[in-house]
């Protein structure tokens, strides 16, 4: 433990200086905070546009249906006319707010109580519809399953005498704006504008490394009598704090949302996990990114070099948030062990209710594992920058 007391101290010292050089860059860190929450608009903005879409109209539409399926398939095959495609389900609104076009709650036995509804007086079935009405698609669905159920209506007046009738009562639901719908909706925003907010890093971390080599500064680090891996450690936890540091605001409203949100689902308990876990995360995230960009600055040559290999890191990441985050992938908790898309997943799935603090941990530790390779990889190039310069001198 005492021999390894200079190597902290100089690890300490190295990423000290590399973030107060950063901290001097206060344009550069306002555009790290803006840009991510400009991005973010824009990659919710195309994938709302791109889920009101059906690509296939001629198909059959999906309802999901949720109670006693095998004694209601008469009547709801009446109800499709060869159009609707029935799959039973635990929840019908869940069904429909991850790619249903329309969920149906019916009673049990529905084709039995509208056979004998001749011999009960009054007799009231009640059936619940969720449908999404910003889906061109579920909106047809529940026009044409609620036509269905006004002709059935019709027919059981035409056959019942003596004001002998069944009343089918249709309540018509938004899941959109139910609280699992919009739990469900709302958690892949938290971890999109994570994902989002930590690539921001690599442009910063991988321009300051470029600068440092133009200005000489890193040609003088080189000459020091330190590890290469601690160089590159300290270079990226620096970036890694700055990081944090720029997303502050932004990552204190986005955990006290967190928190109002699960508080007021599921109590204390669960808020204090689901802030926790967005918390660990939003960290998780910053050191792959980190990472990343000090891979880039010490690979690259010139500021074009740098650029483009930010600008890749960006698109990837808003793929990586708009697939993963707020796509409509079912959930799977193994999916964690792929870095940074699969933490954004579980920590998804985590918000929405569906999901385990143990897959978090599990995406934390691939993501940490991943930044760790690159930090090694840019270590080898830093030592074999320092061997040139040695043996020039």
């Amino acid at each position: 433990m005492v021999a390894d007391q200079p190597g902290r101290a100089e690890l300490r010292a190295v990423a000290t200086q590399e973030a107060l050089d950063a901290l001097r860059g206060r344009r550069q860190l306002i555009m790290r905070a803006v840009t991510p929450i400009a991005l973010f608009i824009v990659v919710l903005g195309a994938t709302l546009v791109l889920r009101g879409a059906d690509p296939d109209q001629r198909g059959n539409f999906r309802v999901a249906v949720e109670g006693e399926f095998e004694g209601s398939r008469s009547t709801l095959e009446a109800l499709g006319r060869g159009r609707i495609d029935f799959e039973a389900s635990d929840d019908a609104a869940l069904a429909t707010a991850r790619g249903a076009h329309l969920g149906l709650r019916i009673p049990s036995a529905l084709d039995s109580a509208i056979g004998t509804s001749a011999d009960d007086i009054g007799q009231s079935l009640q059936i619940v519809v969720f449908f999404r009405p910003s889906d061109p698609a579920s909106r047809a669905a529940n026009a044409l399953v609620r036509a269905g159920f006004s002709e059935l209506r019709k027919r059981l007046l035409l056959e019942v005498t003596q004001a002998r009738t069944t009343q089918i009562t249709l309540n018509v639901t938004d899941v959109q704006l139910t609280e699992k719908g919009t739990r469900r909706l709302s958690s892949g925003l938290v971890p999109a504008l994570l994902v989002l907010q930590a690539s921001m890093v690599v442009a910063g971390a991988a321009t300051r490394i470029l600068g440092r080599r133009n200005r000489g500064l890193l040609i003088a680090q080189l000459l020091l009598p330190m590890s290469r891996w601690r160089m590159s450690l300290a270079k990226m936890l620096a970036e890694f704090v700055i990081g944090l540091a720029t997303a502050g605001p932004v990552l204190i409203v986005v955990l006290l949302f967190v928190a109002g949100t699960s508080f007021g689902s599921d109590g204390v308990v669960a808020a204090i996990i689901a802030t926790a876990a967005t918390l660990i995360t939003a960290a998780a995230l910053y050191v792959p990114m980190a990472a990343v960009g000090l891979l880039i600055g010490t690979l690259a040559r010139t500021q074009e070099q740098v650029s483009l290999g930010a600008a890749v890191a960006v698109i990837i990441s808003a793929t990586t948030a708009a697939v993963f985050a707020l796509g409509d992938l079912p959930p799977f908790g193994p999916t964690a062990l792929i870095p940074v898309a699969g933490l954004a997943t579980a920590l998804r799935d985590l918000l929405a209710g569906q999901g385990s603090p143990l897959w978090v941990l599990v995406g934390m530790v691939s993501s940490v594992g991943v930044a760790a390779a690159f930090t090694a990889f840019a270590a080898r190039s830093f030592n074999s920058e320092r061997l040139v310069l040695r043996s020039v001198a």
